[in-house]
C-alpha cells in the first residue's frame, strides 16, 4: 500500500513538475491569431457566430428571468477526479440556486456526509448554512466550494457571459466527433496569456449553432498544488432541453485538458433532473444586507 501511494505521488509530482518547468502558463490563443493581423475581421466573424449561438440558446429568454434553480447528481470519477472534487462526496445530489448574471448563488447537499447543509456566495463572500441555522459568513473559507459555486453558474450561463467578453476572435474551424465546428476565442484585456485572465475557445456547432464544447484555462488554483494552474480543462454540453425559451444542458462533463471523443474519460459529470426559473425569491441569496451584490463583477 505504501509503495502504491509513493508511486502515485511520484507520478503526480512528475506531471506537475513537467508542466511547471516546461511552460510559464497555458496559452490557448491559436497560432493564427498570434499577430492579430486581421483582428477587426476576425472579431466581427466571432461576434456574428456568438450572436447566432445567443439566439439559438435563448439568452434573451433566460435574461428575462431573475433566478433559477436545479437539482442533479454530480459525479467525480477516477483518481484525479476524486482529488479535484468540489463537494463532500465523489457522487452527490445537489440543489443549486443562482441569480442570473451574477455570482450570487447557493448550493445545498441533498445526500451524503453533509446532507441538508448549504454553502453560498454573496458579492464573492463565502458563507455556510447548517441545517436549521442562519448563514455564517465568519466560517473558514472552503476554496473548493467557492470555486465550484462560481464555476457551475458560469458554465450554465456561458454563451450569454462570453458573448460580452471584451476580446472575441473567430479562431477557425475544426471537425471533432465527426461534427464540424466554428471556433471562437474569448478573453479579457489582452490576447496574450496572463496569470490573471482566463482564455476560452468555444466550439459552436455549424448546423445547430449550439455550444457543444468549450476549452478553458484554470488560473484560479483551488487545489493549492504547485503547477495546478498550468493545467487547462474542457467541458461538453449535452442533452439540451428548452425551458421557457432558454436552452439548458442537462448533462455537463468536464475533462482534464482537451475533451475526449464520445465523452470518454471525464473527471466529473453533472446530470440535471429538474430545472426551474423564478421559483424562489432572489432575496434568499442575499442574507447579508450590508454586502448587496456585485453583479457580474469579481471586484
Amino acid at each position: 500500500m505504501k509503495n502504491k501511494k509513493k508511486l502515485i505521488g511520484l507520478v503526480l509530482f512528475g506531471i506537475v513538475a513537467t508542466i511547471t518547468f516546461s511552460s510559464y502558463k497555458v496559452d490557448l490563443l491559436p497560432k493564427s491569431l498570434k499577430n492579430d493581423a486581421n483582428g477587426l475581421e476576425m472579431e466581427k466573424k466571432g461576434k456574428l457566430i456568438l450572436k447566432q449561438a445567443w439566439n439559438e440558446h435563448g439568452i434573451d429568454a433566460m435574461q428575462s428571468h431573475k433566478v433559477y434553480s436545479y437539482t442533479g447528481v454530480d459525479s467525480w470519477v477516477g483518481m484525479m477526479g476524486k482529488m479535484g472534487k468540489l463537494w463532500p462526496d465523489a457522487v452527490i445530489k445537489v440543489k443549486l440556486k443562482s441569480v442570473i448574471g451574477t455570482f450570487d448563488s447557493k448550493i445545498e447537499f441533498l445526500d451524503g456526509k453533509e446532507a441538508g447543509n448549504k454553502a453560498g456566495l454573496q458579492a464573492w463572500k463565502y458563507y455556510e448554512e447548517e441545517k436549521d441555522s442562519l448563514p455564517n459568513f465568519d466560517v473558514e473559507l472552503n476554496r473548493r466550494h467557492k470555486f465550484g459555486l462560481a464555476a457551475f453558474q458560469y458554465f450554465n450561463e456561458m454563451v450569454g457571459r462570453l458573448s460580452n467578453a471584451p476580446i472575441i476572435r473567430y479562431a477557425g474551424e475544426e471537425t471533432f466527433n465527426e461534427t464540424e465546428y466554428d471556433l471562437v476565442f474569448a478573453t479579457w484585456e489582452t490576447l496574450e496569456a496572463t496569470k490573471k485572465n482566463d482564455q476560452y475557445v468555444l466550439y459552436i456547432n455549424k448546423k445547430t449553432h449550439r455550444l457543444d464544447y468549450v476549452i478553458y484555462t484554470i488560473r484560479d488554483n483551488y487545489l493549492k498544488m504547485p503547477g495546478a494552474s498550468f493545467f487547462y480543462g474542457s467541458m461538453s454540453f449535452k442533452n439540451y432541453t428548452r425551458i421557457d425559451g432558454a436552452l439548458v444542458p442537462f448533462q455537463q462533463s468536464a475533462f482534464m485538458n482537451k475533451m475526449k471523443e464520445d465523452n470518454e474519460g471525464y473527471l466529473h459529470q453533472i446530470n440535471i433532473d429538474k430545472f426551474e426559473f423564478d421559483t424562489f425569491d432572489a432575496k434568499e441569496l442575499y442574507p447579508n444586507k450590508v454586502l448587496g451584490s456585485l453583479g457580474d463583477s469579481k471586484n
